[in-house]
């Protein structure tokens, strides 16, 4: 079978194109993978489709209890008398959803598959946007995992979206009935004393403004939603003209999730659903006045089992992984270095000049600074503008008085004195020492999130004095992004505020750009994190574990040796002569 026919196994390309079949079978990158060899490892990111061409992979999967059970062979074995033939793929969440593998690929046998990535299909998409057509599963399922929210990161699907009780809305509208009844009441009482022009002209008015607050309360009403992801809890809170609040707690931070319900509304089934994390200054995230608690609160702790029993399978995972490495390095180290490459870093090529301009304004200005390691925020342009305004109007103004001197005769006479050329030159050194010292102390206060750790750096202009406050990722619990006015909103800046398990409380990054994609970048670096924690503690453990098996093995080889130096010793009389040649010395394993 060709490359075609292997990708046409799955019905998912069956309506497909010949030349869309070429194009997506152009990204297929054929891989080879020896006995043992993983696939793919249960939590890596869902972004690689394998279609098998030979050989035979094994699929298993770690339950709850630490058991792994196998879920499945690639090619499956058909059913007695079936004429279907065998499924030959796996990975079908590239696709659509890129939720992490739940499972273990493990090759049995020596496998050739072919391999598409996902960078490589969304590529393809954008160059070839008709295969979406082609295959309308992909724009449904990606509807469906982010329900509209475009801070869902990749790998991570929308579980529910809930909203506040219709008894949160009555709340709202009822003291705007008793108003209006009232002032109803209050225009009959009126109709006799004031014009009836005035009076039908003040109630048409009053029915405008109450149809107005009726609108805006059921317009913040609807727009409260809690939502529940594979990975957090998140508090979406939108008010009309001033404020947009979003706190999202990852789902392993969840201490606790409890209820509060109370009078008609606790008649009525509708409660509080407080979630408890270990770092919330501000106090817990509250879904307020909603009427299925129960139901939520049952989701958030089946996602939390779901993610517990993906890392503890991830940590037997890495701890089996931990221990074959450290065992090939007493038992097969000729194999391990045969097969260990030597990376070399390509030669650093030189940065041109345009690089070189485009790094330096960047570093002058820049309001987000992607390093290799870290990503860097500034406060917005907008905080900048506020606190340089005014020097920049005295140099304007300065300015305007030199083209004033040079255009007017009697100008130019009365600044020849050297009175005036001093005072100018005062002026025009405090106007731009008071602008290079706001921009450099903007400039200065930088707000970082690290492969390790959370930044916060507050510095005043030339080194003076300087702040700064480190918190591992690992003690980060929960984020929370505040725009507070609709100017914020459309500008796309605002506070982030996070919330640690520390001494140091609270970290406030404020008025910085895109405060949402930052968010997401902490979320993102602390998963990264964790994974890299959990791999080296299981790197440690089977070292040690490897470390006993060892010592145990040497020890067995020195009592072997004892009890055969004890029976094999000769008498005396039978001791070799000393031009007999040396003894052989014992030979001995690989040093621990």
């Amino acid at each position: 079978m060709n490359t075609l026919d292997h990708l046409r196994s799955n019905p998912w390309f069956s309506k497909l194109t010949l030349e869309q079949f070429a194009a997506l079978a152009a990204l297929a990158k054929r891989e080879s993978f020896l006995p043992g060899t993983s696939l793919v490892r249960i939590g890596d990111l869902g972004v690689r489709y394998f279609v098998i061409e030979s050989g035979t992979v094994s699929l298993r999967r770690t339950d709850a209890n630490g058991f792994e059970i196998q879920v499945g062979v690639i090619p499956s074995l058909p059913a007695p008398n079936s004429t279907e033939s065998p499924i030959t793929f796996f990975g079908e969440q590239m696709f659509t959803t890129q939720e992490p593998y739940d499972y273990h690929a493990d090759a049995i046998t020596p496998v050739e598959a072919l391999v598409i990535a996902r960078d490589d299909f969304d590529a393809l998409i954008r160059a070839r946007p008709d295969i979406l057509n082609a295959m309308p599963f992909i724009l449904a399922a990606e509807k469906k995992r982010t329900q509209g929210f475009r801070w869902i990161n990749s790998g991570e699907s929308v579980v529910l979206v809930a909203r506040k009780h219709w008894w949160a809305l009555w709340l709202k509208l009822f003291p705007l009935f008793i108003f209006a009844l009232v002032a109803f009441i209050a225009s009959l009482l009126l109709r006799n004393i004031f014009p009836a022009e005035l009076m039908n002209l003040v109630t048409v008015a009053g029915l405008g403004v109450f149809a107005f607050l009726i609108g805006v309360s059921i317009f913040d009403w609807s727009n409260d939603e809690y939502v529940v992801t594979t990975q957090r809890v998140a508090h979406i809170e939108r008010e009309i003209i001033s404020l947009e609040l979003r706190e999202s707690v990852p789902i392993d931070k969840i201490l606790g999730v409890s209820s509060n319900r109370s009078g008609v509304g606790g008649f009525i089934g509708v409660s509080d659903l407080i979630i408890q994390t270990a770092g919330r200054e501000e106090g817990d995230v509250t879904f307020k006045t909603v009427g299925n608690a129960a139901t939520i609160s049952s989701i958030i702790k089946t996602q939390q089992d779901r993610v517990k029993a993906r890392r503890a399978a991830e940590e037997r995972e890495q701890f089996r992984v931990s221990v074959k490495r450290e065992l090939q390095v007493y038992l097969q180290p000729e194999a391990l270095a045969a097969t260990a490459g030597v990376n070399v870093a390509p030669p650093l090529a030189k940065p041109s000049w345009r690089r070189v301009i485009r790094e330096l304004v960047r570093s002058w200005i820049g309001l987000q600074i992607v390093e290799p390691h870290r990503v860097l925020w500034r406060k917005h342009w907008i905080l900048l503008f506020a606190q340089t305004w005014k020097w920049f109007v005295a140099l304007l103004a300065l300015d305007f008085l030199l083209v004033l001197i040079a255009t007017s005769l009697t100008l130019r006479v009365f600044a020849s004195s050297p009175v005036f050329f001093f005072v100018g030159i005062v002026f025009f050194v405090f106007a731009f020492g008071g602008l290079l010292w706001r921009w450099e102390d903007w400039r200065n206060d930088t707000y970082a999130v690290s492969d390790k750790e959370v930044i916060h750096i507050e510095r005043l202009p030339f080194g003076i004095k300087e702040e700064s406050t480190t918190v591992p990722l690992d003690q980060v619990q929960d984020v929370r992004v505040e725009l507070p006015n609709l100017f914020a909103t459309f500008a796309n800046f605002g506070d982030l505020k996070i919330e640690t398990a520390g001494k140091q409380g609270q970290l406030l990054f404020p008025s910085i750009h895109n405060p949402r994609e930052a968010q997401n970048e902490i979320f993102r670096r602390m998963e990264a994190f964790r994974r890299r924690r959990a791999e080296q503690e299981s790197s440690l453990r089977g070292r040690s574990v490897v470390d006993a098996l060892v010592a145990y093995h040497h020890l067995q080889q020195d009592i072997a040796s004892t009890a055969s130096k004890s029976t094999d010793a000769p008498s005396a009389d039978s001791m070799p002569s000393s031009d007999s040649g040396p003894i052989p010395p014992l030979s001995t394993s690989n040093p621990t």
